[in-house]
Protein backbone atom coordinates (compact mmCIF):
# COMPACT_ATOMS: atom_id res chain seq x y z
CA UNK A 1 0.00 0.00 0.00
CA UNK A 2 1.06 3.38 -0.57
CA UNK A 3 2.09 5.58 1.83
CA UNK A 4 1.49 9.14 0.09
CA UNK A 5 2.42 11.10 2.82
CA UNK A 6 6.14 10.30 2.42
CA UNK A 7 5.84 12.72 -1.34
CA UNK A 8 6.86 16.68 -0.17
CA UNK A 9 7.15 19.78 -2.57
CA UNK A 10 9.99 20.39 -0.61
CA UNK A 11 13.33 18.78 0.22
CA UNK A 12 13.93 21.00 3.05
CA UNK A 13 13.16 18.76 5.41
CA UNK A 14 15.16 15.21 4.70
CA UNK A 15 16.74 14.52 7.42
CA UNK A 16 18.86 11.46 5.89
CA UNK A 17 18.35 10.87 2.28
CA UNK A 18 15.51 10.72 -0.54
CA UNK A 19 14.48 10.66 -4.19
CA UNK A 20 14.17 13.76 -5.85
CA UNK A 21 11.82 14.46 -8.90
CA UNK A 22 11.74 17.09 -10.85
CA UNK A 23 9.31 18.59 -13.83
CA UNK A 24 11.39 19.44 -16.75
CA UNK A 25 9.27 20.80 -19.59
CA UNK A 26 6.70 18.35 -19.39
CA UNK A 27 8.83 15.66 -18.67
CA UNK A 28 10.57 14.21 -15.27
CA UNK A 29 14.14 13.34 -14.25
CA UNK A 30 15.23 11.77 -10.72
CA UNK A 31 18.16 11.57 -8.29
CA UNK A 32 18.99 11.49 -5.07
CA UNK A 33 19.19 14.22 -2.13
CA UNK A 34 21.04 13.31 0.70
CA UNK A 35 22.42 15.90 3.99
CA UNK A 36 25.86 15.85 4.95
CA UNK A 37 27.18 18.05 7.51
CA UNK A 38 23.77 19.01 7.89
CA UNK A 39 23.85 20.40 4.13
CA UNK A 40 21.74 18.61 1.18
CA UNK A 41 23.13 17.64 -1.76
CA UNK A 42 22.16 16.65 -4.68
CA UNK A 43 23.56 13.08 -6.77
CA UNK A 44 22.21 12.29 -10.47
CA UNK A 45 22.84 10.80 -14.02
CA UNK A 46 22.28 14.06 -15.82
CA UNK A 47 23.41 12.56 -19.05
CA UNK A 48 25.75 10.77 -20.90
CA UNK A 49 28.93 10.55 -19.07
CA UNK A 50 27.89 13.33 -16.83
CA UNK A 51 27.46 12.57 -13.39
CA UNK A 52 26.37 15.16 -11.27
CA UNK A 53 27.11 15.59 -7.25
CA UNK A 54 27.32 18.82 -5.26
CA UNK A 55 25.51 20.92 -3.08
CA UNK A 56 21.61 21.09 -3.82
CA UNK A 57 21.10 24.48 -5.93
CA UNK A 58 17.36 24.62 -5.32
CA UNK A 59 14.73 23.02 -3.99
CA UNK A 60 12.81 20.32 -5.26
CA UNK A 61 10.22 17.64 -4.99
CA UNK A 62 11.23 14.57 -3.28
CA UNK A 63 9.86 11.30 -1.94
CA UNK A 64 11.45 10.02 1.59
CA UNK A 65 11.34 6.32 1.58
CA UNK A 66 11.19 4.51 4.89
CA UNK A 67 14.20 2.48 5.40
CA UNK A 68 15.91 0.65 8.35
CA UNK A 69 18.56 2.63 10.31
CA UNK A 70 21.33 -0.04 8.05
CA UNK A 71 20.44 0.55 5.30
CA UNK A 72 19.90 4.20 5.28
CA UNK A 73 23.69 4.52 6.62
CA UNK A 74 24.87 2.07 3.88
CA UNK A 75 22.84 4.26 1.29
CA UNK A 76 23.88 7.35 2.81
CA UNK A 77 27.98 6.16 2.88
CA UNK A 78 28.23 5.17 -0.77
CA UNK A 79 26.19 8.77 -2.23
CA UNK A 80 29.30 9.81 -0.39
CA UNK A 81 31.80 7.83 -1.44
CA UNK A 82 30.65 8.94 -5.07
CA UNK A 83 30.89 12.38 -4.29
CA UNK A 84 34.52 12.40 -3.28
CA UNK A 85 35.24 10.49 -6.32
CA UNK A 86 33.55 13.25 -8.39
CA UNK A 87 35.14 15.98 -6.24
CA UNK A 88 39.04 14.70 -6.65
CA UNK A 89 41.31 16.26 -7.89
CA UNK A 90 42.40 13.53 -10.02
CA UNK A 91 39.98 13.16 -12.76
CA UNK A 92 40.85 9.22 -13.80
CA UNK A 93 38.63 9.36 -10.56
CA UNK A 94 35.98 10.79 -11.73
CA UNK A 95 33.02 8.53 -12.54
CA UNK A 96 31.53 8.42 -16.17
CA UNK A 97 28.55 6.71 -16.95
CA UNK A 98 27.34 6.60 -20.71
CA UNK A 99 23.68 6.74 -21.14
CA UNK A 100 21.86 3.45 -21.92
CA UNK A 101 18.15 2.33 -21.74
CA UNK A 102 18.47 -1.28 -20.89
CA UNK A 103 19.49 -2.25 -17.00
CA UNK A 104 21.59 -4.80 -16.97
CA UNK A 105 22.83 -5.48 -13.47
CA UNK A 106 25.27 -2.42 -12.82
CA UNK A 107 26.04 -2.00 -9.33
CA UNK A 108 28.71 0.20 -7.60
CA UNK A 109 30.87 -1.10 -5.01
CA UNK A 110 29.98 -0.27 -1.48
CA UNK A 111 33.49 0.14 -0.04
CA UNK A 112 35.26 2.14 -3.02
CA UNK A 113 32.27 3.52 -5.64
CA UNK A 114 33.49 1.80 -8.32
CA UNK A 115 31.41 1.26 -10.90
CA UNK A 116 30.40 -1.66 -12.97
CA UNK A 117 28.65 -2.12 -16.28
CA UNK A 118 27.47 -5.56 -15.82
CA UNK A 119 25.85 -6.91 -18.28
CA UNK A 120 24.36 -3.10 -19.87
CA UNK A 121 26.07 -0.48 -21.48
CA UNK A 122 24.88 2.26 -19.35
CA UNK A 123 22.55 4.07 -17.35
CA UNK A 124 19.40 6.60 -17.35
CA UNK A 125 18.30 9.02 -14.24
CA UNK A 126 16.16 6.58 -13.79
CA UNK A 127 18.57 3.06 -13.59
CA UNK A 128 21.28 4.93 -11.97
CA UNK A 129 18.72 5.62 -8.38
CA UNK A 130 17.64 1.71 -8.81
CA UNK A 131 21.72 0.96 -9.16
CA UNK A 132 22.99 3.07 -6.07
CA UNK A 133 19.77 1.08 -3.81
CA UNK A 134 20.37 -2.14 -5.31
CA UNK A 135 24.06 -1.97 -4.59
CA UNK A 136 23.46 -1.78 -1.36
CA UNK A 137 20.38 -4.63 -1.45
CA UNK A 138 17.57 -2.33 -1.07
CA UNK A 139 15.60 -2.99 -4.56
CA UNK A 140 12.94 -0.57 -5.10
CA UNK A 141 11.97 -1.81 -8.12
CA UNK A 142 11.02 -5.30 -9.79
CA UNK A 143 11.59 -5.58 -13.52
CA UNK A 144 11.02 -9.24 -13.74
CA UNK A 145 7.65 -8.42 -15.49
CA UNK A 146 7.77 -5.21 -16.38
CA UNK A 147 6.21 -4.44 -19.81
CA UNK A 148 7.00 -2.00 -23.10
CA UNK A 149 4.22 1.01 -23.37
CA UNK A 150 3.26 2.16 -26.74
CA UNK A 151 5.11 6.14 -26.21
CA UNK A 152 8.36 4.54 -25.04
CA UNK A 153 10.01 4.34 -28.55
CA UNK A 154 9.22 7.56 -29.27
CA UNK A 155 10.92 8.42 -26.51
CA UNK A 156 13.86 6.30 -26.95
CA UNK A 157 14.31 7.87 -30.09
CA UNK A 158 14.13 11.22 -29.05
CA UNK A 159 17.15 10.41 -26.41
CA UNK A 160 18.94 8.91 -29.41
CA UNK A 161 18.48 11.92 -31.33
CA UNK A 162 20.13 13.95 -28.48
CA UNK A 163 23.32 11.15 -28.17
CA UNK A 164 24.26 12.10 -31.91
CA UNK A 165 23.64 15.80 -31.60
CA UNK A 166 24.46 16.67 -28.19
CA UNK A 167 21.84 17.76 -25.47
CA UNK A 168 21.56 20.83 -23.59
CA UNK A 169 25.32 21.76 -23.58
CA UNK A 170 26.51 18.48 -23.67
CA UNK A 171 28.40 17.16 -26.21
CA UNK A 172 27.36 14.11 -28.70
CA UNK A 173 28.46 10.84 -27.57
CA UNK A 174 31.10 8.71 -28.93
CA UNK A 175 30.30 7.03 -32.60
CA UNK A 176 30.91 3.46 -30.51
CA UNK A 177 28.71 4.11 -27.63
CA UNK A 178 25.45 5.79 -30.22
CA UNK A 179 25.88 2.22 -32.36
CA UNK A 180 25.77 0.05 -29.06
CA UNK A 181 22.52 2.19 -27.94
CA UNK A 182 20.92 1.75 -31.51
CA UNK A 183 21.98 -2.56 -30.94
CA UNK A 184 20.58 -2.11 -27.08
CA UNK A 185 17.43 -0.74 -27.98
CA UNK A 186 16.36 -3.07 -30.00
CA UNK A 187 16.72 -5.79 -27.56
CA UNK A 188 13.11 -7.65 -25.68
CA UNK A 189 14.69 -7.23 -22.36
CA UNK A 190 15.22 -3.50 -22.86
CA UNK A 191 12.81 -1.72 -20.90
CA UNK A 192 11.98 1.46 -19.72
CA UNK A 193 11.28 2.70 -16.09
CA UNK A 194 10.55 6.29 -16.22
CA UNK A 195 11.78 8.62 -13.37
CA UNK A 196 8.23 9.17 -11.46
CA UNK A 197 7.64 5.47 -11.58
CA UNK A 198 11.57 5.22 -9.41
CA UNK A 199 10.28 8.30 -7.35
CA UNK A 200 6.65 6.50 -6.61
CA UNK A 201 8.12 3.20 -5.41
CA UNK A 202 9.88 5.03 -2.45
CA UNK A 203 5.47 5.27 -1.25
CA UNK A 204 5.75 1.70 -0.73
CA UNK A 205 7.54 -0.21 2.26
CA UNK A 206 8.70 -3.09 -0.43
CA UNK A 207 10.19 -3.38 -4.34
CA UNK A 208 7.60 -3.22 -6.79
CA UNK A 209 6.45 -4.07 -9.68
CA UNK A 210 4.90 -2.90 -13.35
CA UNK A 211 1.42 -2.96 -11.86
CA UNK A 212 2.04 -0.92 -8.83
CA UNK A 213 4.71 1.52 -9.98
CA UNK A 214 2.77 2.49 -12.88
CA UNK A 215 -0.36 4.20 -11.35
CA UNK A 216 1.71 5.69 -8.40
CA UNK A 217 4.20 7.26 -10.69
CA UNK A 218 1.04 8.96 -12.62
CA UNK A 219 0.30 10.19 -9.30
CA UNK A 220 3.79 11.66 -9.00
CA UNK A 221 3.16 13.15 -12.37
CA UNK A 222 -0.47 14.98 -11.10
CA UNK A 223 1.33 16.46 -8.22
CA UNK A 224 4.03 17.90 -10.70
CA UNK A 225 1.41 18.48 -13.69
CA UNK A 226 -2.02 19.08 -11.97
CA UNK A 227 -3.42 19.30 -15.47
CA UNK A 228 -1.73 16.05 -17.06
CA UNK A 229 -4.23 13.77 -14.34
CA UNK A 230 -6.11 14.74 -11.62
CA UNK A 231 -6.58 11.97 -8.06
CA UNK A 232 -10.02 11.36 -9.34
CA UNK A 233 -8.80 9.55 -12.58
CA UNK A 234 -5.97 7.79 -11.19
CA UNK A 235 -8.55 5.88 -8.93
CA UNK A 236 -7.11 7.25 -5.92
CA UNK A 237 -9.16 6.24 -2.72
CA UNK A 238 -9.10 8.66 0.25
CA UNK A 239 -8.25 7.11 3.77
CA UNK A 240 -6.94 3.99 1.85
CA UNK A 241 -4.14 4.89 -0.59
CA UNK A 242 -4.66 2.81 -2.84
CA UNK A 243 -5.24 3.31 -6.84
CA UNK A 244 -7.16 1.45 -9.69
CA UNK A 245 -4.73 0.73 -12.23
CA UNK A 246 -5.67 2.19 -15.87
CA UNK A 247 -4.10 -0.97 -17.19
CA UNK A 248 -6.35 -3.26 -15.91
CA UNK A 249 -3.94 -4.70 -13.19
CA UNK A 250 -4.54 -5.58 -9.97
CA UNK A 251 -2.99 -3.02 -8.04
CA UNK A 252 -2.23 -4.38 -4.29
CA UNK A 253 -1.83 -7.90 -5.84
CA UNK A 254 -2.68 -10.48 -8.09
CA UNK A 255 -4.15 -12.55 -5.39
CA UNK A 256 -7.19 -11.63 -2.93
CA UNK A 257 -6.00 -9.69 -0.13
CA UNK A 258 -6.90 -11.37 3.11
CA UNK A 259 -8.11 -8.89 5.89
CA UNK A 260 -5.77 -8.05 8.73
CA UNK A 261 -6.63 -7.71 12.39
CA UNK A 262 -6.09 -3.91 12.69
CA UNK A 263 -7.60 -3.60 16.34
CA UNK A 264 -6.12 -0.76 17.92
CA UNK A 265 -5.55 -1.24 21.49
CA UNK A 266 -8.11 0.23 24.00
CA UNK A 267 -5.64 2.61 25.88
CA UNK A 268 -4.15 4.09 22.53
CA UNK A 269 -7.92 4.55 21.15
CA UNK A 270 -8.05 6.37 24.32
CA UNK A 271 -5.06 7.97 24.04
CA UNK A 272 -5.57 9.10 20.53
CA UNK A 273 -8.87 10.98 21.11
CA UNK A 274 -8.09 12.25 24.37
CA UNK A 275 -6.13 15.34 24.03
CA UNK A 276 -3.43 14.66 26.38
CA UNK A 277 -0.74 17.22 27.63
CA UNK A 278 2.11 16.00 29.21
CA UNK A 279 5.70 16.99 31.02
CA UNK A 280 8.93 15.42 28.89
CA UNK A 281 10.07 14.56 32.77
CA UNK A 282 6.77 11.50 32.75
CA UNK A 283 7.54 10.40 29.47
CA UNK A 284 11.14 9.47 30.44
CA UNK A 285 10.10 8.28 33.45
CA UNK A 286 7.53 5.89 31.70
CA UNK A 287 9.98 4.72 29.11
CA UNK A 288 12.47 3.91 31.63
CA UNK A 289 10.14 1.17 32.63
CA UNK A 290 10.15 -0.63 29.25
CA UNK A 291 12.17 -3.72 27.91
CA UNK A 292 15.32 -1.45 26.73
CA UNK A 293 16.36 -3.39 23.38
CA UNK A 294 12.64 -2.87 22.17
CA UNK A 295 12.23 0.23 23.32
CA UNK A 296 15.72 1.68 21.48
CA UNK A 297 14.40 0.50 18.31
CA UNK A 298 11.36 2.56 18.43
CA UNK A 299 12.74 5.71 19.39
CA UNK A 300 15.27 5.42 16.93
CA UNK A 301 13.83 7.28 14.29
CA UNK A 302 12.46 10.37 16.75
CA UNK A 303 16.09 10.16 18.25
CA UNK A 304 17.70 10.82 14.64
CA UNK A 305 16.39 13.69 14.12
CA UNK A 306 16.43 15.20 17.19
CA UNK A 307 20.00 14.41 18.01
CA UNK A 308 20.21 15.95 14.05
CA UNK A 309 22.85 12.23 13.51
CA UNK A 310 24.43 13.08 10.36
CA UNK A 311 27.77 10.90 8.92
CA UNK A 312 30.60 12.91 8.40
CA UNK A 313 31.78 13.58 4.69
CA UNK A 314 34.32 10.36 3.74
CA UNK A 315 38.04 11.41 2.77
CA UNK A 316 38.86 8.31 1.93
CA UNK A 317 37.08 5.80 -0.21
CA UNK A 318 39.05 3.11 2.12
CA UNK A 319 37.06 4.43 5.23
CA UNK A 320 34.24 2.28 6.63
CA UNK A 321 30.52 2.93 7.98
CA UNK A 322 32.17 3.36 11.77
CA UNK A 323 34.33 5.75 10.48
CA UNK A 324 32.27 8.30 9.18
CA UNK A 325 29.23 8.18 11.93
CA UNK A 326 29.32 11.14 13.99
CA UNK A 327 28.97 9.22 17.89
CA UNK A 328 26.64 6.81 18.25
CA UNK A 329 22.55 7.49 19.02
CA UNK A 330 21.95 6.37 22.77
CA UNK A 331 19.06 5.98 24.95
CA UNK A 332 20.87 8.36 27.64
CA UNK A 333 21.48 10.97 24.73
CA UNK A 334 18.38 10.82 23.69
CA UNK A 335 16.52 11.87 26.77
CA UNK A 336 19.22 14.38 27.82
CA UNK A 337 18.22 16.51 23.99
CA UNK A 338 14.39 15.95 25.35
CA UNK A 339 15.12 17.40 28.44
CA UNK A 340 16.97 20.29 26.99
CA UNK A 341 14.46 21.16 24.33
CA UNK A 342 11.95 22.19 26.88
CA UNK A 343 13.38 25.72 27.43
CA UNK A 344 12.57 26.77 23.96
CA UNK A 345 9.64 24.15 22.96
CA UNK A 346 6.21 23.65 24.44
CA UNK A 347 6.76 20.56 26.87
CA UNK A 348 3.07 19.12 25.58
CA UNK A 349 4.13 19.25 21.69
CA UNK A 350 7.49 17.73 22.02
CA UNK A 351 6.02 14.36 24.09
CA UNK A 352 2.63 14.08 21.76
CA UNK A 353 5.63 14.15 18.71
CA UNK A 354 8.24 11.75 20.14
CA UNK A 355 5.13 9.46 20.90
CA UNK A 356 2.77 9.94 17.72
CA UNK A 357 6.49 8.82 16.08
CA UNK A 358 6.71 5.84 18.54
CA UNK A 359 3.03 4.80 17.43
CA UNK A 360 3.76 4.31 13.60
CA UNK A 361 7.09 2.67 14.11
CA UNK A 362 5.39 -0.08 16.30
CA UNK A 363 2.08 0.01 14.52
CA UNK A 364 4.19 -0.94 11.60
CA UNK A 365 5.21 -3.94 13.00
CA UNK A 366 2.62 -5.22 15.37
CA UNK A 367 0.40 -5.36 11.95
CA UNK A 368 1.82 -6.23 9.60
CA UNK A 369 1.14 -9.37 7.42
CA UNK A 370 3.37 -11.90 8.18
CA UNK A 371 2.33 -13.95 5.22
CA UNK A 372 2.80 -11.13 3.05
CA UNK A 373 6.34 -10.00 4.15
CA UNK A 374 7.55 -13.86 3.31
CA UNK A 375 5.90 -13.41 -0.02
CA UNK A 376 8.03 -10.32 -0.34
CA UNK A 377 11.57 -11.78 0.72
CA UNK A 378 10.59 -14.90 -0.58
CA UNK A 379 11.03 -13.24 -4.17
CA UNK A 380 14.56 -11.57 -3.49
CA UNK A 381 15.27 -15.47 -2.67
CA UNK A 382 14.38 -16.21 -6.13
CA UNK A 383 15.74 -13.27 -8.06
CA UNK A 384 19.21 -14.42 -6.34
CA UNK A 385 19.33 -17.82 -6.42
CA UNK A 386 18.28 -17.18 -10.59
CA UNK A 387 21.07 -14.45 -10.65
CA UNK A 388 23.82 -16.82 -9.82
CA UNK A 389 22.52 -19.70 -11.41
CA UNK A 390 21.97 -17.69 -15.05
CA UNK A 391 24.89 -15.36 -14.51
CA UNK A 392 28.65 -15.07 -14.27
CA UNK A 393 29.14 -12.16 -11.80
CA UNK A 394 32.19 -10.28 -10.87
CA UNK A 395 33.86 -11.62 -7.32
CA UNK A 396 32.29 -8.82 -5.61
CA UNK A 397 28.62 -9.34 -7.10
CA UNK A 398 28.60 -12.52 -6.36
CA UNK A 399 29.67 -12.52 -2.63
CA UNK A 400 27.21 -9.80 -2.22
CA UNK A 401 24.43 -11.46 -3.91
CA UNK A 402 25.37 -14.57 -1.76
CA UNK A 403 25.50 -12.74 1.27
CA UNK A 404 21.89 -11.36 0.18
CA UNK A 405 20.67 -14.31 0.27
CA UNK A 406 21.99 -15.85 3.74
CA UNK A 407 20.42 -12.77 5.02
CA UNK A 408 17.18 -12.95 3.57
CA UNK A 409 16.76 -16.95 4.86
CA UNK A 410 17.88 -16.11 7.55
CA UNK A 411 15.37 -13.22 8.39
CA UNK A 412 12.01 -15.69 7.04
CA UNK A 413 13.76 -17.68 9.84
CA UNK A 414 13.30 -15.13 12.38
CA UNK A 415 10.24 -13.33 10.90
CA UNK A 416 7.62 -15.37 13.29
CA UNK A 417 9.32 -14.69 16.63
CA UNK A 418 10.36 -10.98 15.75
CA UNK A 419 6.24 -10.18 14.92
CA UNK A 420 5.24 -11.68 18.18
CA UNK A 421 7.72 -9.40 19.91
CA UNK A 422 6.31 -6.63 18.35
CA UNK A 423 3.13 -7.35 18.65
CA UNK A 424 4.01 -8.29 22.59
CA UNK A 425 5.55 -4.68 22.93
CA UNK A 426 2.99 -2.46 21.17
CA UNK A 427 1.17 -3.75 23.71
CA UNK A 428 3.50 -2.58 26.59
CA UNK A 429 3.87 0.51 25.42
CA UNK A 430 0.27 0.77 25.51
CA UNK A 431 -0.61 -0.60 29.01
CA UNK A 432 2.92 1.27 30.70
CA UNK A 433 3.25 4.35 28.30
CA UNK A 434 -0.04 5.53 27.13
CA UNK A 435 -0.96 4.56 30.26
CA UNK A 436 1.02 6.56 32.45
CA UNK A 437 0.68 9.63 30.08
CA UNK A 438 -3.39 9.45 30.16
CA UNK A 439 -2.83 8.84 33.94
CA UNK A 440 -0.87 12.25 34.42
CA UNK A 441 -2.80 14.00 32.33
CA UNK A 442 -6.17 13.08 34.36
CA UNK A 443 -4.13 14.49 37.71
CA UNK A 444 -3.10 17.49 35.70
CA UNK A 445 -6.72 18.40 34.81
CA UNK A 446 -7.81 17.51 38.36
CA UNK A 447 -5.46 19.75 39.95
CA UNK A 448 -6.57 22.58 37.44
CA UNK A 449 -10.17 22.25 38.59
CA UNK A 450 -8.97 22.09 41.78
CA UNK A 451 -7.37 25.43 41.32
CA UNK A 452 -9.69 27.06 39.86
CA UNK A 453 -12.33 26.06 42.77
CA UNK A 454 -10.22 27.27 45.07
CA UNK A 455 -9.85 30.58 43.33
CA UNK A 456 -13.62 30.83 42.61
CA UNK A 457 -13.96 30.13 46.65
CA UNK A 458 -12.30 33.45 47.33
CA UNK A 459 -14.57 35.72 45.54
CA UNK A 460 -17.39 37.93 47.00
CA UNK A 461 -20.96 36.77 46.80
CA UNK A 462 -21.82 40.69 47.25
CA UNK A 463 -23.74 42.34 44.69
CA UNK A 464 -21.26 45.06 44.25
CA UNK A 465 -18.27 44.21 45.76
CA UNK A 466 -16.14 46.74 47.49
CA UNK A 467 -18.90 49.29 46.99
CA UNK A 468 -19.67 51.49 50.24
CA UNK A 469 -22.54 50.58 52.41
CA UNK A 470 -25.24 52.54 52.74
Amino acid sequence: MADLSRFSYSAASVSSLAIFILPIGGSTHTGIVHRTDGILHSLDLMWNDEVGSGKLEEDCPCVTPVLEAEETINLLSLCRLIHLRMEDADPKRHLRIPYAIRYGGSRFDQKTAEFDLGEGYGLTCSTFVLCVFDSNFVPLIELKDWKKRDDDQARINKYLTWLERGFGGFPPASKEHIERFKVDIQRKDCLRVRPEEVAAAGLFDNAVGFPHAVPAGKWILSRLYPTIESNDSLGLVAGSHTFDDPHNFQFESERPMKPRNLTLHSIHEHYLISGATNTVGCLISLLDQIPGSERDNAIMSAAMTILQTSIVRPVSHHQTLNDLITGHVSYSQFTNRLLELVVSAPEGIIVAGVVHDILAYLCGRAFADIDETIRNNQSVIERCQKTLETEILPAWQDSQTRALLQKTLTHIEELPAAFETSRQFYVTFCEVVLAGLLDENRRGREDMIEQLRGSLEQLSDEEFPGAPKE
